[in-house]
């Protein structure tokens, strides 16, 4: 939901799924650039996003 909110206000969405399963789901949104949690270096892909304005990390503390 939160993809598709941020598409309609014409935000280009960088995601990060956990997952294959996770990955799969967002490419059926036409999402511009995924990246799996559990395998990639979520940093290192978010640098490598031309104009990216906004990165936010949450990190779970359970």
């Amino acid at each position: 939901m939160a993809v598709q909110l941020a598409q309609n206000m014409g935000a280009r969405v960088f995601a990060i799924a956990s997952g294959d399963d996770g990955v799969a789901k967002l490419r059926n949104f036409s999402v511009g650039a995924i990246v799996d949690g559990r395998k990639d270096d979520v940093l290192l892909a978010a640098r490598k996003v031309k104009s990216l304005d906004q990165f936010w990390s949450f990190k779970s503390t359970h």
